[in-house]
């Protein structure tokens, strides 16, 4: 069975704007662009602290549970 193919148009649809900044350009104009230069895991402090947080997101732990294990002292 062949359905019919049919095209609607969007006026505009790709219209570019000039004069506005690219993501790149927002993203090195932003306040703590210079950290993210000496650190590549800024806001964290190290790779470790970043590997740690990634596996605390995706093991899925509660907001409770989450809270105790950052309250501990070795972390």
């Amino acid at each position: 069975i062949m359905q019919d193919h049919f095209m609607q148009v969007f006026l505009g649809a790709s219209k570019n704007y000039k004069g506005r900044k690219t993501f790149m350009e927002n993203f090195d104009d932003n306040l703590h662009a210079m950290k993210c230069q000496d650190n590549l895991y800024y806001p964290f402090a190290s790779v470790g602290d970043w590997q740690m947080a990634e596996w605390i997101e995706l093991s899925g732990p509660s907001m409770a549970q989450m809270d105790k294990f950052l309250s501990m002292q070795f972390v």
